[in-house]
């Protein structure tokens, strides 16, 4: 078996002892309302590199920071990591690949694998509550409240477990499968299908308040805000609908398919499509702000703080674009496509290359 190989410039150790003073990215896009948006200051318009690590093959997942600790999916399970030094303080292994993105939860982790179980791990030392195996892939980050997860999976299965014995309990079908991570208001759960529906299901009765005919595959996360509900579709089209009606309020036409998740910060909403373009729009209108050519298409959502932007892309570059103009600030060659989304924790980015290099900017 392959080991890791963790390249720690010597500096970087200097921060083991630092303050844990991030605000916590905890889930897939970094809150529930899938925003990507934090407040903390990330990294400096002139980064460099605090550390990496190799672990040699796929590493789909995106990270997440909770806890004063990263976690992070790759080919072999899961790992867990100080954010400040690279650090590697566990890793948890399963029989395939773990491209779900995990959600921190009581302090403890829960994640899918591509062996077909669902994982709750403890955050500090990695060892296992429970796992419970399901029909087809969970590739999604689940959303966790009152006890509840609530997960798609491959089969098109909307399922509820219990968080402190993994059984199963609520199931709702959409008939194909089920990829983007639901966005959660607290009453609602909301997401798309490969059928081309978007649902809003509610928490109580897991009955649909409301379902939207979005004409492609639904493979991207939505956002929300207090009334609107964002997401792309790969018949080339990015909507925005009404939160409680389900009602079309505009639809914004792309050269090509969106897996990218949309970010929503200020006013605006940023995506990527394989188009291998990155757009602003403005939330209330869809009108285009901006929009910035890269040199490949765009799987990668962005991160926002602040007045920039991150997002990766297939052409191997990390880019960070100004949020008002789309110009580009700074961008790193990190080797491979990235696919994983970035996170923002403190004064730092963390992000992983398709070929399994997971990076820290400062």
């Amino acid at each position: 078996m392959k080991k890791l190989v963790i390249i720690l410039p010597i500096f970087c150790l200097l921060f083991c002892s630092e303050p844990r003073r991030g605000a916590d990215w905890p889930t897939f896009r970094g809150n529930y309302h899938r925003t990507g948006y934090s407040p903390d200051a990330g990294p400096s318009d002139n980064p460099e590199i605090i550390w990496q690590i190799d672990f040699q093959d796929q590493a789909l997942s995106s990270p997440i920071i909770a806890g004063g600790r990263m976690y992070l999916g790759y080919h072999k399970g899961m790992i867990s990591v100080d954010p400040y030094s690279g650090k590697i303080r566990w890793e948890f292994s399963t029989e395939k690949k773990v491209f779900s993105t995990p959600t921190y939860y009581g302090g403890d982790i829960v994640f899918g694998s591509w062996d077909k179980y669902v994982y709750r791990l403890k955050g500090k030392n990695g060892d296992k509550v429970w796992a419970t195996e399901f029909p087809a892939v969970v590739d999604c980050s689940p959303v966790i409240v009152e006890d509840g997860i609530f997960a798609g999976d491959f089969t098109g299965f909307f399922t509820t477990l219990n968080f402190n014995n993994g059984n199963v309990g609520r199931i709702f079908t959409t008939g194909d499968w089920l990829v983007g991570s639901a966005a959660f208001d607290g009453e609602t759960f909301y997401f798309g299908s490969r059928n081309s529906k978007f649902y809003a299901l509610n928490k109580v009765n897991f009955n649909p308040e409301w379902e939207f005919d979005a004409g492609g595959d639904i493979s991207c996360t939505p956002a929300i805000d207090t009334s609107r509900v964002y997401f792309g579709s790969n018949n080339m089209k990015f909507y925005c609908l009404d939160r409680r009606t389900g009602e079309q309020i505009w639809e914004f036409d792309t050269g090509g398919a969106m897996f990218s998740s949309p970010a929503i910060h200020n006013e605006k909403v940023f995506f990527g499509s394989t188009d291998s373009t990155i757009y602003c729009l403005f939330q209330n209108t869809g009108e285009e702000i901006w929009r910035y050519r890269t040199g490949g298409i765009v799987y990668s959502s962005a991160a926002v703080c602040g007045n920039r932007v991150y997002i990766g892309c297939h052409d191997g570059y990390l880019y960070a674009l100004d949020t008002e103009t789309g110009g580009p600030v700074w961008r790193e060659f990190l080797g491979a496509p990235i696919t994983s989304s970035p996170a923002i924790y403190d004064n730092m980015l963390i992000v992983a290359n398709d070929n399994g290099v997971v990076f820290a900017f400062r």
